[in-house]
């Protein structure tokens, strides 16, 4: 394709295989002046075919002057170091985000681990020019292009836009019709979108995905883009907030959120299942921050923890800040799983610990009265409220009055949009405990509450945390795990 001044841009479809079984392609880009300019590298082993359409052009590779990368994946810098071993005054170009993993491909397969990566990825190389967005790349008189933020699809993807002839190269900021949507942050992939909506003068868009897009078409796909990526967004956040998501694995919320999509035929695909769990886990992320800053307006004292093993270290330094003599331990599977029982019974002398199976009222009534107290919460609602329910009182009386400080550990599960549905929640989990203590409720038999007053039933009380309370501290720990009933 030829621009004016006789500057050609041509493109070559490198065919390759992720597995067996997954056939992709990637398209890279030859800006043909007075030297040879490459976007993106292709995939280790495509260097034939590189070699082939310069000559067919009447170029050759040692007249290569620059490569510059979208990104760093496998199929985009595979040829980067062969390349500048035959011609080495290309200078290679690469986002600032993302030269650590052109620098160490280990560190990125231990980072983004992809079947046959080594296969794919060539060699590390150390780049010659580090890119930021807005950056104006001057490769020649006629060749100024803009580095433009479109990550999504990776953390530090960019777009080079060559405002003279209104043409950008995207790389694989933009989803392809009837292609699998890979990417690693759907918000900032949609943002990038509507970035890209926003530059002016667009009438040439070259992606690493499909063919040269021109005028019209371009502002028709790009809506389109942005209606699937936001249709996707939406269908994780209606499966996550189901009233039964709190109880189901990532495998379960995957098929629902394929189901919802009607991309079923995806479901086991391991790129599309490698997005939507990135797509999961910035909803809880999103979800955790705006709870914590909704706890915060409450009074209660917030910390989110990336996982179970961080709040452990969050809990052990939190007792030796504190110092406590004595802890009372509300029989949480929450804090269990995260080992806080344990590491408490190595601090201290004494910990009060419930125990439904053999109920003392004593040592529950002793547990009041402990330094710190431990438990979970059977529902929190994003807008700030702690809900439990209990059957003998032991939790609500502990986190109500009595220890100086309670330290709420909540896994993200238990996290719903507004205070009725965590009253829900709250109710569905003590059906779950009736159940998994094999109590004589009809719930324990039914499955579903029976408003009941049976001796066995653990709904005898239910408070709600609204605010901190005048005279202790209540710290709340968000874990970003499914963690507990």
């Amino acid at each position: 394709m030829e621009t004016k001044n006789g500057i050609e841009i041509l493109p070559i479809k490198i065919n390759f295989n992720v597995t067996a079984d997954i056939k992709r392609f990637v398209n890279i880009h030859v800006i043909l002046a007075e030297k040879v300019y490459l976007i993106d590298a292709g995939v280790s082993g495509a260097i034939e075919q590189i070699r082939s359409a310069l000559q067919n052009s009447g170029r050759t590779i040692e007249e290569i002057g620059g490569i510059l990368l979208t990104h760093t994946h496998p199929d985009h810098i595979g040829c980067v170091m062969q390349i500048k071993e035959l011609a080495p005054q290309c200078k290679v170009y690469v986002s600032a985000a993302e030269r650590g993993w052109l620098e160490n491909i280990d560190l990125q397969y231990q980072q983004r681990p992809i079947p046959n990566f080594y296969m794919l990825s060539g060699a590390s190389v150390r780049p010659d020019i580090v890119v930021r967005p807005g950056d104006v790349i001057v490769l020649e008189n006629d060749i100024k292009l803009e580095a433009i933020d479109c990550s999504g699809h990776s953390h530090g993807s960019l777009a080079y836009y060559w405002a003279e002839h209104r043409t950008i190269f995207t790389g694989d900021a933009i989803p392809a019709v009837n292609d699998i949507p890979i990417f690693s942050s759907l918000t900032h992939s949609i943002d990038t979108i509507r970035r890209l909506q926003n530059v002016d003068g667009i009438n040439q868009i070259f992606s690493a995905w499909e063919e040269c897009k021109h005028g019209a078409t371009i502002k028709n796909h790009l809506a389109w883009a942005e209606d699937m990526l936001t249709g996707i967004s939406t269908a994780i956040s209606q499966v996550c907030q189901r009233s039964d998501a709190c109880f189901t694995s990532f495998e379960d919320k995957h098929r629902m959120i394929c189901k919802t999509l009607g991309l079923t035929a995806l479901q086991e695909h391991p790129l599309f299942i490698r997005s939507i769990k990135a797509g999961i886990q910035e909803y809880y992320e999103n979800l955790l921050y705006r709870t914590c800053k909704n706890l915060e307006k409450r009074g209660f004292k917030t910390v989110v923890c990336p996982s179970s093993q961080d709040a452990y270290r969050t809990v052990s330094e939190m007792l030796d800040a504190l110092q406590p003599d004595t802890i009372g331990f509300g029989n949480s599977q929450t804090v269990r799983f995260c080992g806080i029982l344990e590491l408490a019974n190595s601090k201290v002398e004494k910990v009060y610990q419930h125990d439904p199976r053999n109920f003392s009222a004593d040592e529950d009534r002793t547990a009041l009265h402990s330094d710190i107290y431990f438990t979970s919460a059977n529902a929190l609602s994003e807008e700030g409220h702690i809900v439990n329910i209990d059957g003998t009182g032991n939790r609500t009386g502990a986190t109500c009055f009595g220890p100086q400080n309670v330290i709420y550990v909540v896994g993200r599960n238990k996290i719903t949009p507004t205070l009725d549905d965590a009253l829900k929640r709250a109710q569905n989990a003590a059906i779950r405990l009736a159940s998994f203590y094999k109590r004589k409720t009809p719930c324990a038999k039914t499955g579903r509450c029976h408003d009941c007053l049976a001796a066995e039933c653990v709904c005898g009380v239910t408070t709600v945390h609204r605010k901190a309370l005048i005279g202790n501290v209540i710290n709340v720990i968000l874990v970003n795990e499914d963690i507990g009933l």
